[in-house]
């Protein structure tokens, strides 16, 4: 038992998936809420991948799974995952380099859910500066992860632009990390967009330690290195929360 019987035990009928399209085809590219929509649909082929997982903990499919699929999915809190690791797993995979990866994944998405401490980071941006994290205390970080081809992404930099603009001669960095693969559509992007403040590119590790799989992401760190604004915790799309917090610790 493996793969295909967890295909057979999750499939979800091609009819929902086409009903949706066709019921929604003038929505896409205009309606911001269409993805969120759409990724609904799958929700319950996640309740049964767990069940899976609860019935057969032994099977590699099984922490495959979990760890590839589970752990993103954002209908359960990050406590919640790492019970599910400490309980439903089989212990036969908790030795393994992947599985110390997934409970170190697990407890950053707890800290980002709780205000706990940023991950450190040591990176080189675009102009071959290294930045790290450690040495930007004393001033509140904004980190974006993005991407060229995210149209939510670009619909946003008119506002971090303004941002930047209003805070860079104080205690504030924005720092950006794209996720692109094409440098060439990177570059153009940055350059249409008038992004001119740190850019990072090429390096996807700090956005796989956080358990990221969409953009655009959105944190703000305070002078200490703590979370203090999560746009994804907050649901604050419109950054009206961002820009309030930003303006209460920043116009003094």
């Amino acid at each position: 038992m493996g793969g295909t019987a967890l295909d057979s035990f999750t499939r979800i009928p091609d009819s929902i998936l086409l009903d949706f399209i066709k019921n929604n085809r003038s929505k896409f590219g205009t309606d911001t809420g269409i993805f969120q929509k759409a990724l609904r649909l799958f929700d319950p082929i996640v309740i049964k991948k767990l069940e899976f997982i609860k019935l057969y903990p032994d099977l590699f499919i099984s922490f495959w799974t979990f760890s590839h699929q589970i752990v993103y999915s954002r209908l359960f809190e990050p406590d919640t995952l790492l019970q599910f690791y400490n309980t439903i797993l089989s212990d036969r995979y908790k030795n393994y380099k992947a599985s110390k990866f997934l409970v170190s994944l697990i407890r950053n998405k707890i800290a980002l859910k709780t205000g706990g401490s940023f991950p450190d980071f040591s990176v080189t941006d675009i102009n071959n500066n290294r930045i790290e994290l450690s040495k930007l205390k004393g001033k509140f970080v904004l980190i974006q992860f993005w991407a060229s081809w995210c149209r939510p992404c670009i619909a946003e930099m008119p506002d971090l632009r303004a941002i930047n603009e209003k805070y860079r001669q104080t205690d504030f960095t924005l720092v950006s990390f794209s996720i692109d693969k094409d440098r060439g559509k990177f570059q153009q992007a940055i350059e249409r967009y008038s992004m001119n403040w740190i850019q990072v590119f090429g390096n996807n590790r700090l956005f796989d330690s956080l358990g990221e799989r969409r953009v655009p992401a959105l944190y703000l760190i305070d002078k200490n290195g703590h979370i203090i604004y999560n746009r994804d915790t907050t649901k604050d799309f419109d950054m009206i929360l961002l820009k309030k917090i930003l303006s209460e610790k920043l116009n003094k």
